[in-house]
C-alpha cells in the first residue's frame, strides 16, 4: 500500500471512530427545524387553535341567546292598542300613538304588508271622525270643518284601496262624512257595501245619516235626504222583528212630521200624524201601552200649536207626558211646548199664562239643562219675563235673552231657526220698550243680538 493511501486510510478511520465513539455516548439534542416556505405545520403544533375558535363562537352564541330578540316594531299591537284606546274615548292618547306609529322609519320606508298599512288609514280616519265630532254641532259650511271631513273620506278611501276591509262602525262613520260632504251617492254606496244578513246595521246606518239633517231646513235642496228617508222606508219595511221595525216606523214618522212643520206645513203634519198613529198603535205589542208613540204625540202637539190651535196642541202635549218617564229628554220638548201653548191660548198679557209657561220653562231648564230645548226655555222665560208691564223683570229677561243668543252663536248652525226667533223676540219687545219710553231697555235688546251678526 502506497504511503499516500496509508495516510488517506488513517484519516478515515478517525473519523470513523469518532463516529462510533459518540454512537456509544449520548446523542446530542436536535433543534427543532424552522418553518419556512412550503414547509406545512404539523397536528401536533397547531389543535389549540380550533379549540380556541370553537369556545368563542360558544361564548358569542351564549351571549345572544341571553340578549332579547328585536325583530322591529309591533306595529300590529300598536294599532291594537290604538283601537282600544278609541272605544274608550281616549282620544289623546289614540292621537300620540298614531302619530308615534307614522313616525316609525320602517312603517315611513313603506316595507310593510298593504293591509296594515290600510288599517292606519283607517284607525287615523276613525280618530279624526271623531276629533271632529267633539263638536257640539258639525257645520260642514266652515273651511277647516269641511277640510277635516274631506281628510276623513280620503283616509277611508286610501283604506280600502289598500285592501283593507273596513268594519261596519267604520263604514257608518264613512258614509255620514259623505253625507257631510254632499256626496249622498256616494254614502249611499258606502252603506250597500254590508252584507245582506246585516240588514239591521244597514237600518241603523241610514238612519244615522238621516239624523244628521234633522234640524236642517226642509226645502228644495234637500231632496237629497227625502230619498234616504225612502230608502230607510224600504230597508225597515224587509226587518223581521215586530218591535224593531215599529220602533223604526215611529221615527220615520215623527221625521216626516217635522221636516214639514220646518217646511211651514202643520197642516199636512197633523194630516199624516192621525193616520200613521192608529196603523202604527195597532201593531204595538200591547196596544194599550203607547210608550212607543209618544214622540208621534209630541209631533201632533207640535204641528196642532203651528197651526194655531192651542187646546188641540195641549191635549196631546199632556198625553205624550202621561207616557214618558220624568228623566225622559222628550220631556224637555213637551214642557217647552206646554209653554209655549200657554201664551198662545191667552196671550202675554194674560198674568196667569205668563205666570205658567215662566213655570214650564224654569223645569224644562232645571231638568234639562244639555237639551236642545234649553235655548228654547231662555228664549221662552225672555219672552215672558219681558212682558212684565212695570218693566221690573226686564234685567231677567235680558239675561235669559243674551244666554240664549250666545249659545246659538258658538254652538249652533247660522241656518238654525231659532236665530230668527230670536231677533223676533227682541225687536217685538224693543218696540213696546220704546212705546213705554223705555229708550234704554229697547237699546240693549238689541245689542244683545250682536253675537248673531259677527261674522
Amino acid at each position: 500500500m502506497a504511503e499516500s493511501d496509508i495516510e488517506d486510510a488513517v484519516e478515515q478511520g478517525g473519523a470513523d471512530g469518532e463516529l462510533a465513539e459518540g454512537a456509544v455516548g449520548e446523542a446530542p439534542a436536535r433543534e427543532p427545524l424552522p418553518l419556512g416556505p412550503g414547509r406545512e405545520p404539523t397536528w401536533s403544533q397547531v389543535w389549540q387553535l380550533p379549540v380556541l375558535v370553537l369556545g368563542l363562537g360558544l361564548l358569542i352564541l351564549g351571549v345572544s341567546l341571553s340578549l332579547p330578540s328585536y325583530d322591529g316594531p309591533d306595529f300590529p299591537g300598536a294599532m291594537d292598542s290604538t283601537a282600544a284606546m278609541l272605544d274608550a274615548g281616549q282620544l289623546d292618547d289614540a292621537a300620540a300613538k298614531i302619530d308615534a306609529i307614522a313616525a316609525e322609519p320602517e312603517f315611513l320606508q313603506g316595507d310593510k304588508t298593504p293591509e296594515l298599512h290600510g288599517r292606519f288609514e283607517q284607525l287615523r280616519s276613525d280618530w279624526l271622525y271623531l276629533d271632529i265630532h267633539r263638536r257640539p254641532y258639525i257645520d260642514p259650511e266652515v273651511e277647516e270643518v269641511a277640510s277635516a271631513l274631506d281628510r276623513v273620506a280620503q283616509g277611508y278611501k286610501a283604506s280600502q284601496d289598500l285592501g283593507h276591509f273596513l268594519p261596519a262602525r267604520s263604514l257608518r262613520r264613512y258614509a255620514e262624512t259623505l253625507a257631510w260632504l254632499g256626496r249622498d251617492e256616494q254614502a249611499l254606496e258606502i252603506i250597500h257595501q254590508l252584507p245582506a244578513q246585516a240588514q239591521d246595521e244597514r237600518v241603523s246606518m241610514l238612519r244615522g245619516l238621516i239624523e244628521r239633517f234633522a234640524y236642517r231646513p226642509a226645502d228644495s235642496e234637500d231632496r237629497a235626504i227625502t230619498e234616504l228617508i225612502r230608502d230607510f222606508e224600504t230597508e225597515v219595511a224587509g226587518v223581521t222583528d215586530r218591535n224593531r221595525r215599529t220602533t223604526h216606523e215611529v221615527w220615520a214618522a215623527e221625521l216626516r212630521a217635522r221636516r214639514l212643520i220646518q217646511a211651514e206645513a202643520p197642516d199636512a203634519a197633523a194630516d199624516l200624524l192621525s193616520r200613521r198613529i192608529p196603523v202604527l198603535g195597532a201593531r204595538l205589542p200591547d196596544p194599550t201601552d203607547e210608550t212607543a208613540l209618544a214622540p208621534l204625540y209630541v209631533a201632533l202637539a207640535d204641528a196642532h200649536r203651528k197651526a194655531g190651535r192651542a187646546g188641540d196642541a195641549g191635549i196631546y202635549y199632556r198625553r205624550a207626558d202621561a207616557l214618558v218617564e220624568p228623566s225622559d229628554t222628550l220631556r224637555a220638548r213637551i214642557l217647552v211646548g206646554l209653554g209655549r201653548v200657554e201664551t198662545l191660548e191667552r196671550g202675554l198679557a194674560d198674568v196667569g199664562g205668563r205666570d205658567r209657561a215662566e213655570g214650564f220653562y224654569n223645569i224644562a231648564l232645571r231638568d234639562f239643562p244639555a237639551a236642545p230645548q234649553a235655548i228654547d226655555a231662555r228664549l221662552g222665560l225672555a219672552d215672558v219675563l219681558a212682558a212684565e208691564p212695570s218693566g221690573q223683570r226686564f234685567p231677567e229677561a235680558l239675561a235669559k235673552l243674551d244666554e240664549a243668543v250666545r249659545m246659538l252663536a258658538e254652538e249652533w248652525p247660522a241656518w238654525d231657526p231659532r236665530r230668527q226667533h230670536a231677533i223676533d223676540l227682541a225687536r217685538a219687545h224693543g218696540d213696546r220698550a220704546l212705546e213705554a219710553e223705555r229708550y234704554k231697555d229697547a237699546l240693549s235688546l238689541l245689542q244683545v243680538l250682536t253675537p248673531l251678526y259677527d261674522p
